[in-house]
């Protein structure tokens, strides 16, 4: 995409670079679902598709891997889980393969500052020597912000122990280090942010939460382009309320909300003729609906859960129709854990569903992987291959027991 762009909320923001929505052609290509920080899961599965070696280096030649999003959340070893796929990104090219990472609903909720589902565990993994510090100065900024804030709204300063007490139990030792660490400038920020939303591989489409009727009519280009587009909104956003001294840097979108009503509902209560022009243009540039952009629609490629809820019957002719369009022969999605812990193929195998609840702590699930050769498609345990569709040629042969050790 190029030139400006104008979004709904008034933003206008400058050139978005196109992110590529369509990789090589290969022989072989593995999808790996949802991992929530199960780094021996993940693991264990590239093992088994036989992608990495013994010391976890791109073992895959010229393979394709896949993997569908959903690696922050519920687990621990979410630091571990992204730097071994940021390194096979980098290796997995010597030998003519390639490793696709897009995003899912846990990452882009990350990326708006939503940590509702980081494991208290997880923030410890970012904690170091100086993060009780922190914390205190950043309770310190809280207090002066909230207290400078009351009086402009009249609203009670106070901020009594047992609020101090909530506030230090929702920021533990970790959580600065952390929100830094996906931040736009932040080593795992900044490569997330680089990520699509929905990647095609041959003739599949991977997509998180899954392409459905919202989305029908719209390239995976432009979903890619309309998703960089909202993340990089929330960030020159949050980047303008610290400015203008309406949020603190670490604010959610919704903690973001919150203080933009205060201030519209503030501004609406004063004589128009009385507001300077400056504070209106200010409030005027708060109202966004953030609930209309892809990252939070019920409908959009991360939220999506109608691959796995629609009555089978009635989907087929309604999938047929969106997968023709877009001109591909399937989807692959992860997003809705399957009850089964195996992946599922479904409406005439035009989309299969490859969450099977990697992170066994949570979801009591198996760590899998879909293969695709050709028209085969193949699902993959860690100690088994079940063929779902069988091409013209013979499927792959399992991998050999040594590996599976």
């Amino acid at each position: 995409m190029t030139g400006r762009t104008k979004l709904a909320s008034g933003l206008v923001l400058g050139a978005v670079l196109a992110v590529s929505t369509v990789a090589q052609a290969t022989t072989r290509i593995v999808a790996v679902g949802d991992v929530h920080g199960s780094f021996d899961g993940l693991v264990t599965i590239l093992k088994a598709a036989e992608l990495v070696d013994h010391e976890l280096r791109w073992a895959g030649d010229d393979a394709t891997l896949v993997q569908l999003g959903d690696l922050l959340d519920r687990g621990i070893a979410l630091r571990e889980v992204m730097d071994l796929l940021m390194r096979l990104q980098e290796e997995a090219p010597a030998q003519g393969g390639e490793v696709r990472v897009i995003l899912g609903n846990h990452e882009t909720m990350n990326l708006l500052g939503i940590t509702r589902d980081v494991n208290r565990d997880a923030y410890a993994e970012f904690a170091d020597s100086k993060s009780d510090e922190r914390r205190r100065q950043a309770f310190a900024a809280y207090t002066e912000f909230w207290q400078r804030r009351a009086a402009e709204l009249g609203l009670d300063p106070t901020i009594s122990a047992e609020a101090e007490q909530q506030w230090m139990e929702l920021h533990p030792l970790g959580f600065f280090e952390y929100v830094e660490a996906i931040g736009p400038r932040g080593r795992y920020g900044a490569w997330l942010r680089k990520q699509p939303a929905a990647v095609v591989v041959g003739d599949t489409l991977f997509i998180h939460g899954g392409y459905g009727p919202f989305l029908q009519g719209v390239s995976v280009a432009q979903i890619n382009s309309k998703v960089a587009e909202e993340i990089a909104a929330f960030d020159e956003m949050r980047a303008f309320m610290v400015a203008e001294g309406l949020a603190l840097p670490w604010y959610s979108s919704q903690e973001m909300t919150r203080e933009a009503q205060r201030e519209v509902d503030a501004v609406a209560a004063l004589d128009p003729d009385t507001v300077p022009k400056a504070r209106l243009e200010r409030v005027a540039r708060l109202l966004i609906n953030w609930s209309d952009w892809y990252l939070n629609h019920p409908d959009g490629p991360f939220w999506f859960r109608g691959t796995a809820r629609w009555n089978e019957e009635a989907g087929i002719p309604v999938m047929s129709r969106l997968l023709d369009g877009l001109g591909v022969t399937r989807q692959v999605v992860g997003h809705t854990p399957q009850a089964s812990q195996r992946i599922q193929a479904r409406f005439d195998n035009r989309v299969f569903l490859i969450d099977t609840g990697m992170l066994k702590s949570v979801y009591g699930g198996v760590p899998s992987a879909l293969e695709i050769t050709g028209d085969t498609v193949v699902a993959i345990y860690p100690t088994e291959r079940q063929v779902l569709v069988e091409g013209l040629g013979d499927p792959p042969p399992s991998p050999s027991p040594t590996h599976l050790r």
